[in-house]
């Protein structure tokens, strides 16, 4: 795996992850442009029973985490 994502370097040279588990293996490559410090993946949920690796960026963000902060009274 980690042959692949150093072929994909020119994709996201600034951070790399994989995430293996019993019938699953997941790599990203990343290039940081919003969240620099923070963003990179895989990303797990508090309990760490679920995993996500994502392509893209939320450009809006923002705006969407007034509206999650609203939700939940932050």
């Amino acid at each position: 795996m980690r042959l692949m994502l150093d072929a994909l370097t020119h994709r996201g040279p600034d951070a790399w992850g994989i995430l293996q588990a019993p019938g699953v293996v997941a790599g990203i490559r990343r290039l940081r442009v919003i969240d620099l410090a923070t963003g990179d993946q895989p990303i797990a949920n508090e309990d760490e029973q679920l995993h996500i690796v994502v392509n893209g960026e939320f450009y809006d963000y923002a705006r969407y985490q007034r509206e999650l902060d609203a939700i939940s009274g932050d």
